[in-house]
C-alpha cells in the first residue's frame, strides 16, 4: 500500500500530522511518503487533487482524509484500507 502525506513543512498542523502518521505507519511496518506542496511536484499534486486544506492523506493515490487525525483515527483508516484490500 502506498501512503502519502501532502503537507507544508512550515505548518504546525502539518508537522503534527507528520509525527502521528510516521508513528502509526512505523507500528504497522508501512512506509510513509511525505509530499511537500511547496516543491514543484507536490504543488502539482495539490492542484490536481483540487485541495483547499492541508495536510491530506492518500492511500494508493486515493484521497482518504484531510486535516489532522489523531493516532486512533489514523490507525482506523489504515485498518479500513487493509480490510477492503483483503
Amino acid at each position: 500500500m502506498k501512503i502519502e502525506l501532502l503537507l507544508s513543512p512550515n505548518s504546525a498542523p502539518c508537522r503534527k500530522a507528520q509525527a502521528i502518521w510516521e508513528s502509526v505507519c512505523a507500528e504497522h511496518q508501512l512506509i510513509l511518503q511525505l509530499v511537500d506542496v511547496e516543491a514543484a511536484e507536490g504543488a502539482k499534486r495539490f492542484e490536481t487533487l483540487d485541495l483547499a486544506v492541508l495536510p491530506a492523506v492518500l492511500f494508493d493515490d486515493e484521497l482518504v482524509a484531510v486535516g489532522v487525525q489523531d493516532r486512533e483515527q489514523a490507525a482506523k483508516l489504515l485498518q479500513g484500507k487493509r480490510d477492503r484490500d483483503d
